[in-house]
């Protein structure tokens, strides 16, 4: 039906291409914070605010420690992750067969590369890493303590990168305590079992952040930032949603904000039921696998925003079952025999968005385009940052932040970026929050401040885009050095400026 060699060499060849992209999204953020964290010390949540969760900095630190914090460090790591994410659904798929295993890895691989820059190493990517491992060990050979404890401390280190993950907990625990032959004690046991493992790298995430000092700043940001944040649309410009409002939203959101790469359900229906009719001998298995694939199906409700990467978990979970269609047929189908082909190509169908995606990015990578706002940014700055100087970036995603990873420069305040000072203005945490901004920025006197993204972040109800305080700190202190329709650079007044190069 296909050369596999052809597939898995198109696979490496997208995989060796991706090493040209840039970081994108949220993932130049984790690796900055990654960066302050090993290279100056600085403490998340005390010294950085930020709202993830101690899992997504940890695993970023990791990256960073082994391949090295630049843009190629990272890509190398993104990679890794996809090797051991290929070998862990390999190993879970194998029982029903060489051909539904080989092709699960190249379906997420292409599923993953497609996507392009803006997936790569996000956090839900590094969930789907901790779950397939997590599906592998159930369905391994091991003993059942040993499974259900590794299992579900798998499932505890997606939980902790992003806490969503643990909607997938429920179907491991009942999955697991189902174990034919176990005794009412031994079900019990298994239960406990998982849930311990489940806990471990939860307490241990605790315990880290009690060792760094940064307990009481987390727990300060989960209450009084997080309910906020949960209120914030995901579409741009960004309203703020609350109440029954808020649910009605979700659930519509849940339903249509879908395209095309949403079919792959199509396939994975057929490949489920494939499975159960042809390799009847592994539908306990199947049961674990359908489990897995509808509580990630259900994941995005938990985040609310429906970004890109909120739905690579479903796509993993969908993956896994539509690799079934690849079962060898062994009993006749009440259907055409072409069924298989005709799943291919809904396949592919899905797919088409995310490939253009991806040979749009490797065009941009490969051609001599205008480098995008981050490599701008770190240019400029390079020309003018001396060795000891502050920058102070003031947006979220734009590429501000990614230009201080790129240029390896400290920040100034504690605030890694200022979207969280235009919602939510009324409440007396933001109004603390703006406060805090100006005196840090009072005593910092960072030599940049670096302006980006401003343009329709949030409109309606208790937001705004007026922050005078700040405006009459830029205007009395800095003056623009750089300004264009993407970004404005400010130089501190009477800063000693970088001495010319011999």
């Amino acid at each position: 039906m296909y050369n596999p060699l052809v597939v898995g060499g198109g696979l490496m060849a997208a995989a060796a291409l991706s090493l040209r992209w840039q970081l994108a999204v949220d993932a130049p953020l984790l690796a900055y914070v990654a960066l302050a964290m090993d290279r100056w010390g600085l403490v998340p949540y005390r010294d950085v605010y930020d709202f993830n969760t101690p899992g997504a900095y940890l695993t970023n630190l990791a990256i960073g420690k082994v391949f090295g914090f630049s843009e190629l460090g990272f890509r190398l790591g993104d990679l890794s992750c996809l090797v051991a994410l290929g070998a862990s659904t390999a190993l879970a798929l194998r029982r029903f067969g060489d051909r539904p295993a080989f092709a699960a890895v190249l379906l997420f691989g292409f599923f993953y590369l497609g996507f392009g820059p803006v997936m790569s190493l996000q956090r839900e990517y590094l969930v789907v890493v901790a779950i397939a491992a997590a599906v592998a060990a159930a369905l391994s050979q091991w003993r059942l303590g040993h499974r259900a404890l590794v299992t579900g401390l798998l499932v505890g280190v997606a939980a902790t990168i992003k806490p969503q993950a643990a909607i997938v907990l429920p179907v491991f625990l009942m999955w697991l305590s189902a174990s034919p032959g176990s005794s009412r004690i031994g079900k019990l046991c298994t239960a406990m079992l998982t849930l311990a493992g489940f806990a471990m790298p939860v307490v241990s995430s605790y315990w880290w952040l009690r060792s760094i000092g940064a307990a009481d700043a987390f727990a300060d940001i989960a209450m009084n930032y997080w309910p906020l944040y949960a209120e914030i649309t995901g579409a741009r410009p960004h309203t703020i949603v609350t109440g029954d409002e808020l649910w009605v939203y979700r659930a519509n959101r849940f339903l249509f904000s879908r395209d095309l790469r949403h079919l792959i359900v199509v396939p994975a229906a057929v490949g489920a039921w494939l499975a159960w009719t042809q390799v009847s001998s592994q539908r306990r298995p199947l049961i674990l696998l359908i489990g897995v694939a509808i509580a990630l199906e259900l994941y995005p409700l938990a985040a609310g925003k429906y970004w890109g990467y909120h739905w690579l978990p479903s796509f993993y979970g969908a993956s896994l079952l539509a690799a079934l269609c690849f079962v060898r047929i062994a009993k006749p189908l009440h259907v055409p025999r072409d069924l298989v082909v005709a799943m291919v190509i809904v396949m592919l169908t899905a797919h088409a968005p995310g490939i253009q995606t991806y040979w749009r990015q490797t065009r941009l990578a490969l051609s001599n385009s205008r480098p995008g706002i981050a490599a701008q940014i770190a240019a400029e700055l390079r020309a003018r940052l001396n060795p000891e100087d502050t920058v102070q970036p003031l947006d979220w995603t734009a590429g501000a932040v990614h230009a201080l990873f790129l240029t390896q420069t400290r920040i100034a305040t504690p605030f890694l970026y200022d979207f969280y000072f235009y919602h939510h203005v009324s409440t007396p945490y933001i109004q603390q929050l703006r406060a805090k901004l100006i005196d840090e920025l009072h005593e910092a006197r960072p030599a940049f401040v670096v302006t980006a993204d401003q343009q329709r972040r949030f409109e309606g109800r208790d937001t705004t885009y007026q922050f005078d305080e700040l405006s009459d700190f830029l205007r009395q202190d800095y003056h623009a050095v750089v300004a264009n329709d993407r970004f404005v650079i400010y130089e501190r007044n009477q800063r000693a400026t970088k001495p010319a190069s011999d």
